[in-house]
């Protein structure tokens, strides 16, 4: 009698041992799933801020692109003007060359 009543014990522990860890194994589960999400939503929105980021670096660069061909373009239609007064400046034969990179 005593010994059936050892094995009906060890029995009910075993079983209450493994519900236990059933639990709490799913429990962990049911932490690290959750954990899991939050960190997929965390990557997510940085892979969005990135994305954003890059896009607005891409129109910034194109811009600058754009100013620079234009000034570019500026600069290049402006020299034959700038060269044509300089042609028509009268030039004063006594003024030597080395006295105007003095005065720089």
């Amino acid at each position: 009698m005593f010994l059936l009543a050892l094995i009906w014990v060890l029995i009910g522990v075993a079983i209450g041992w493994r519900i236990g860890s059933h639990r709490s194994t799913s429990q962990a589960l049911a932490r690290a799933r959750q954990q899991m999400c939050q960190e997929i939503r965390y990557w997510q929105e940085a892979a969005e801020r990135s994305k954003a980021r890059a896009d607005q670096l891409t129109q910034e660069n194109e811009a600058w692109t754009a100013g620079y061909r234009q000034g570019r373009e500026d600069v290049i239609s402006i020299v034959p003007h700038i060269a044509a007064q300089q042609r028509a400046l009268p030039r004063d034969r006594g003024t030597d060359s080395t006295e105007m990179n003095d005065c720089a």
